[in-house]
């Protein structure tokens, strides 16, 4: 309960700027971002690459036959999504990470694709800054 004399809003919590914007827009966001995902083959491998066309997107065969430092070279950050992929997979991309000096996050543990955009973009403007809107990328390039 709030103190006496103070409204009962004033002792929620404010949502953060990603939770209060549309989702559509956190996810187009979020797909403007130079991003490496690494993840499992499962069923939702599809929706990632639907939904971030211009995201690469390493699994575990990468694991074995890609460079994982040539993967990780020319992107702004990697998410890794720990919980789908091998130990041997997870290792080998955090090594690359850290021998690029690339930001890495660990993909939100939830189960549908606006909550993983907003978890990530949560955690990636943590370690990053904020992340361009797509408009204001439209105006860069037409500069």
């Amino acid at each position: 309960p709030a103190a006496e004399g103070t409204p009962e809003s004033a002792s929620l919590p404010t949502a953060s700027a990603a939770e209060e914007e549309p989702e559509e827009s956190v996810i187009a966001r979020l797909g403007t971002a130079r991003v490496l995902l690494v993840t499992g083959s499962g069923a939702s491998l599809a929706k990632f690459r639907a939904a971030f066309p211009n995201w690469r997107i390493a699994t575990d065969e990468d694991r074995v036959t890609s460079d994982a430092k040539a993967l990780v070279r020319g992107v702004d950050a990697v998410v890794i999504d720990a919980i789908n992929i091998a130990h041997s997979t997870y290792f080998k991309f955090r090594a690359a990470v850290e021998s690029e000096g690339v930001p890495c996050v660990a993909a939100p543990r939830v189960r549908n694709l606006g909550q993983f955009a907003r978890g990530t973009v949560e955690k990636l403007e943590a370690k990053v800054g904020p992340l361009a809107a797509p408009q204001e990328l439209k105006e860069e390039e037409e500069r």
